[in-house]
């Protein structure tokens, strides 16, 4: 079941919209990143800890290396919605196939914490409710969002291989128009 429209707007600006407004949540993103790694890991950890011994060397460099992770999927879905985005002004379709992967693996990992998260930890009815409520709302909208971008992949695709049949037919008219000059020719 693919859409006709997003929200009433055509599915190109609705593209287009996620694309803006996923590139800002992913700058949020990073930035935020940069801003825990500053915090959290910025300062010095030449300090006795609880049992009076000093902070490893390797887990500070496991919190170096999960805090790149992070940085890294970060700047990864800016560059993924950036291309959706071009791919929606310069009618370059095959630069929604990063978005669409990028999209689905995070809608996979969101689903597979959420799991983990109301399984493995004991919550309070409260807390459980509010888990379940903010799960239905985010993998909805990811959800709308996918559906939304394969449909206008859906749409751009079909014209692009409409393009393509027309362009075989004149080619293939034009060669059977020559063909005919050609042996009417008298040699």
């Amino acid at each position: 079941m693919l859409l006709t429209s997003c929200f009433g707007l055509p599915l190109r600006t609705g593209a287009g919209i996620i694309s803006i407004v996923n590139s800002i949540l992913s700058i949020v993103y990073v930035l935020y990143n940069v801003w825990e790694y500053n915090v959290n890991y910025g300062y010095d950890k030449r300090e006795f800890n609880d049992v009076g011994f000093y902070s490893s060397e390797i887990e500070d460099i496991f919190l170096n290396y999960i805090a790149l992770v992070f940085m890294l999927v970060g700047f990864t879905s800016l560059y993924a919605n950036l291309s959706l985005k071009q791919a929606t002004i310069k009618n370059e379709i095959h630069k929604i196939y990063l978005w669409l992967l990028i999209e689905y693996v995070q809608l996979g990992t969101f689903i597979t914490i959420e799991t983990v998260i109301g399984y493995k930890y004991t919550l309070t009815a409260l807390q459980l409710i509010g888990l379940v409520v903010c799960s239905i709302i985010i993998n909805g909208i990811m959800g709308y969002q996918l559906l939304v971008v394969q449909s206008f992949y859906a749409e751009e695709k079909l014209v692009q291989e409409t393009n393509y049949t027309k362009l075989c037919s004149e080619l293939q008219s034009q060669v059977q128009d020559q063909d005919e000059e050609f042996q009417s020719v008298a040699l």
